[in-house]
């Protein structure tokens, strides 16, 4: 049985995980950045229409998306380096930080791929024939015209997207990762008051997820304002 409540190691571990929060905020920007570059390109294979490609990503996409994050990156973390093995690439010392961005970014990418594929598919097939008529590429049709549309339906979906990637750091530390949850799971083991060290960390993730949600807020109305 764990120890009797002591609300003061609350206030014990929370200047003791406050160092790590800049390791937690690192990890979700190397996630977001891998996650918007994967995920636009996954959304222009989709909405591009080139068969073999596009039926790929889809594939793809679904994968990913049909299985639970800490599986897709246990597959990386697990098994990558043991197929690598298999052409004489050695990754078994590889720091878990790169297989968590990599797990994130494909994950977190596929969601956002959908996103913008459904913001796009909200403005209208019409704006992509207008811009054709009058001899707009797609890829310039698509950034000048579409897009800055398609932002009013996007924007609040990315702020919901990675406000879940953020608390979803959260579980780096099954790679080995020393962030904010790995140093809750030591402060709890070394003064056996586990809860106490949690609710630590648990105040401290509402604080990051109540900034970056006002962060977000302010990036939305700018958006909807603007019209970009």
């Amino acid at each position: 049985m764990g120890q009797i409540f002591e609300a003061q190691y609350i206030f014990y571990a929370l200047p003791r995980l406050l160092p790590y929060v800049p390791v937690t905020l690192l990890l979700l920007s190397a996630c977001v950045l891998a996650s918007i570059l994967l995920g636009v390109v996954f959304a222009l294979a989709r909405i591009y229409p080139l068969p073999i490609i596009t039926r790929m990503t889809a594939m793809l996409v679904s994968f990913t998306l049909g299985i639970p994050l800490l599986t897709l990156l246990f597959l990386f973390y697990f098994g990558l380096p043991e197929i690598m093995l298999l052409v004489n690439v050695d990754l078994t010392r590889t720091s878990g930080v790169y297989f968590v961005v990599l797990a994130f970014g494909l994950h977190y990418g596929a969601v956002l791929s959908e996103h913008i594929r459904g913001a796009v598919s909200s403005v209208g097939r019409g704006q992509f024939e207008a811009a054709f008529s009058i001899g707009l590429p797609f890829l310039t049709s698509l950034r000048r015209i579409v897009m800055p549309q398609a932002m009013r339906v996007l924007m609040p979906n990315v702020a919901n997207t990675y406000l879940k990637a953020m608390k979803s750091t959260s579980i780096a530390f099954s790679a080995g990762v020393v962030d904010l949850m790995s140093q809750a799971v030591v402060i709890g083991s070394t003064t056996g008051h586990t809860f106490e060290s949690y609710v630590a960390v648990a105040i401290i993730y509402y604080v990051m997820y109540t900034i970056l949600s006002a962060m977000f807020n302010r990036i939305e109305r700018h958006s909807l304002r603007y019209g970009i």
